[in-house]
């Protein structure tokens, strides 16, 4: 095993040391991919190999390094895209809220309407009851007192009648 071997070897172990941790909460936490974190670490990571190659002249770190950058370069495309995505379904969200808020509100002012017209319907159809309720009472008083007066007619003759009836009866008895 070469010098370079050993320590490609060594700083893969300690890598993974100190990336421990970090695999533990991501596996306890269990985010969305790709998690922050992690992707500092790995950029930590790259670093440390590119500058570890260039100094030991270690053409296969150099190549992982490499291979890791375009690797993040993939995850920070698709993590631009997830963001911009979520923008998307938020801004869509947001305007599928608003249009329904109009919906409810144009029910709202067409319930409202509905509810005044019915009042003034309930209103004209009271008043038109109320007219029809004087003038037909107007035609009772008439008709009743036309009644009152033919039935004061029919009084005074049928006392006309008992008196002339009286006056008879008085005549036969002198008689």
């Amino acid at each position: 095993m070469q010098v370079q071997d050993i320590t490609r070897t060594a700083l893969d172990g300690y890598l993974r040391a100190l990336r421990l941790p970090l695999d533990v909460a991501r596996g306890v936490l269990k985010p969305e991919d790709p998690w922050a974190p992690a992707v500092v670490f790995e950029q930590l990571e790259v670093n440390v190999r590119e500058t570890a190659g260039r100094l030991l002249r270690d053409p296969a770190l150099q190549q992982q390094a490499s291979f890791q950058r375009a690797r993040l370069a993939q995850l920070e495309k698709a993590a631009e895209k997830l963001a911009a995505a979520e923008a998307a379904e938020t801004r869509a969200e947001r305007q599928e809220r608003l249009a329904q808020e109009r919906r409810i509100e144009g029910e709202r002012k067409v319930q409202q309407k509905t509810a005044r017209k019915a009042a003034a319907v309930r209103k004209a159809a009271e008043a038109r009851e109320e007219v029809v309720e004087r003038r037909q009472t107007a035609a009772d008083r008439k008709r009743l007192d036309a009644e009152r007066k033919a039935l004061e007619k029919q009084q005074r003759a049928v006392e006309a009648k008992k008196k002339a009836a009286a006056i008879q009866t008085a005549a036969q008895a002198v008689r």
